[in-house]
């Protein structure tokens, strides 16, 4: 029998990936929220990018997940 149990949102990350599919995952999450023109959801996405980034194995995003954001959003953003 399964009992439910109230969700609390943690702001945390939870990925069964590797760390480089992590990035390329938030990557393409930010040029979502570019084309969606949803700040907040950037916004959010940059914190987890942040928190990630200071998680136990530090990892900094690769060249191809910068290369996703960077072709992905408008000149001046």
């Amino acid at each position: 029998m399964l009992t439910s149990h109230p969700s609390r949102y943690t702001k945390k990350v939870v990925a069964k990936s590797t760390i480089h599919e992590t990035w390329l995952h938030l990557a393409h999450f930010y040029v979502l929220g570019e084309k969606l023109i949803d700040m907040v959801f950037q916004d959010n996405i940059l914190d987890a990018m942040i928190g990630y980034k200071k998680a136990p194995t530090i990892s900094f995003p690769s060249t191809v997940a910068i290369k996703i954001i960077y072709d992905g959003t408008t000149q001046g953003t």
